[in-house]
């Protein structure tokens, strides 16, 4: 979020390429907000509520339940092991005060999202964490490491349109589709970004060698651009931390352990069943892929 704050508030991505224009995201930001909910930051529910439990081939719900489902069972062994009673929840200081900072100063006190101020239970604290695990890594991954491959063809998401949309049926032609479609110019940018931004830790070091080869701005980002098409063919993935690595060893005891391992070899599996599945598709869904998943958001 800091670096699409500082290239959407202070570039020339803001002012020639996106159609919030500077200062528009903040705008934008304060509306999402407004309207954000907990049950849509909890993947079943918000599918559920969106009503699309049941449509076939819809591969974020089926590979994302089955990483939520992988969380919610290594974060109940976990908290079923250090929290023995509900009562342990509630009257943990440091836990509550965690909570309660989060409902400050993350949703704005915001009571109708109905995000937690307070746990009372381990089962509330099971699903807060799972949520927050989740949307931390997963969703992530989900939305970020998808964007160059769709968006660099860019009538897939343009970042801005030059004209206002038809009012009336059956007068659009090519010509004015093409006359609506960004230019060269913001088509380069918003492609630029969004190589960027679906890059992890590893592949930013790139642009950063090709920012300082360049001797240029940090907005320029035509150069940079011409620069990444110049070594396009070293991209690849290079995961610091796959979800479910936890190379700080903060858990000594058995069971901890033993958890870690279990989860571990339950990502695993999905890992496997997903790249079997994604061998017979024309256009795989590799996003949630747990090798493909760092433990928390990098960019």
């Amino acid at each position: 979020m800091t670096i699409f704050l500082h290239i959407s508030c202070f570039s020339v991505f803001s002012l020639k390429a996106s159609a919030t224009g500077k200062g528009g995201v903040p705008v934008l930001l304060r509306k999402v907000t407004a309207e954000l909910t907990y049950s849509s930051l909890c993947v079943p529910d918000d599918i559920k509520g969106r009503g699309m439990d049941q449509i076939p081939n819809y591969l974020y719900r089926d590979d994302g339940l089955k990483i939520w489902a992988a969380i919610e069972s290594y974060v109940s062994d976990i908290i079923n092991y250090y929290y023995t009673s509900d009562e342990m929840v509630k009257e943990d200081p440091e836990l509550q005060a965690w909570v309660a900072e989060v409902f400050k100063e993350g949703f704005l006190e915001n009571k109708s999202s109905e995000v937690p101020y307070s746990l009372e239970t381990r089962a509330s604290l099971i699903k807060y964490l799972t949520m927050a695990i989740f949307r931390c890594s997963a969703q992530h991954a989900a939305v970020n490491s998808g964007q160059f491959d769709f968006y660099s063809w860019m009538p897939n998401g343009p970042t801005t349109m030059k004209s206002p949309p038809p009012s009336t049926k059956g007068v659009t032609t090519m010509k004015t589709i093409l006359e609506t479609l960004p230019d060269v110019n913001a088509t380069t940018s918003g492609v630029t970004v969004v190589w960027v931004l679906s890059n992890e830790p590893m592949d930013r070091n790139l642009a950063i060698e090709c920012i300082s080869g360049s001797a240029m701005a940090y907005s320029d980002y035509l150069i940079l651009n011409r620069c990444i098409v110049k070594k396009i063919t070293r991209r690849s993935p290079s995961l610091q931390r796959r979800l479910g690595e936890y190379p700080d060893e903060l858990f000594t005891e058995k069971t901890p352990l033993h958890s870690i391992k279990k989860f571990q070899d339950q990502l695993s599996e999905i890992s496997k069943s997903i790249q079997e599945r994604n061998k017979t598709m024309l256009l795989p869904y590799p996003y949630l892929d747990p090798n493909q998943i760092e433990n928390s958001v990098s960019i």
